[in-house]
């Protein structure tokens, strides 16, 4: 079977799909918990220019940083090796990013909109003709290394087969290795 060639940025969109998702899932953390103690201080939000408002959407935004994240980790681990199932989910994540980072936008965070210089070119390189070639031409089922694993299993098998045990020729009983007799018939094995 000839595999497609390795585009080239496929290493560089995984190493920082799991970096995005290590640095999602700190931010995520952060997030929430700043929201919950800037919650419990209320009156004390003048200093840092937030309003109650910004600081009650702070768990959600913290719990979707935090999914997202979790998202990310999981596509950059399947880019390591070329599955059909490693395109879905980077597709997957990048637009439910940019529909989390719309949501953000439209409810007032309009920073969260920077994002959309990363996450819409890498839309498009998804997409391109190469990328997606590689991944869909790619196995879809099974585990990582199980081709392997069966076939030294199945000569596993076969060799202690023929090495513990063989056939009679008179009578065709099963006699072991180390017999010069078949204990059946009496005959030399």
């Amino acid at each position: 079977m000839i595999s497609n060639p390795r585009p080239a940025g496929i290493s560089l969109v995984g190493t920082m799909a799991m970096m995005m998702g290590v640095f999602g899932l700190m931010i995520g953390m952060v997030v929430t918990m700043l929201a919950g103690i800037f919650s419990l201080i209320g009156g004390g939000l003048d200093v840092f220019g937030l309003s109650q408002s910004t600081v009650a959407l702070g768990v959600p935004i913290g719990i979707g940083i935090m999914v997202l994240g979790v998202f990310w980790l999981v596509t950059g681990i399947r880019f390591l090796k070329p599955r059909r199932s490693a395109w879905k989910s980077s597709i997957t994540s990048t637009v439910l990013s940019i529909l989390f980072v719309a949501a953000c936008a439209i409810l007032g965070l309009t920073w969260f909109a920077i994002a959309l210089v990363f996450l819409v070119p890498l839309l498009f390189y998804l997409n391109r003709g190469s990328v997606k070639q590689f991944f869909l031409s790619a196995p879809t089922t099974g585990p990582l290394f199980a081709p392997r694993a069966s076939a030294n299993l199945e000569s596993l098998v076969e060799r202690m087969e023929t090495e513990s045990v063989r056939k009679c020729q008179n009578c065709g009983a099963m006699v072991p290795a180390g017999a010069t007799v078949c204990s059946y018939c009496g005959a030399p094995a």
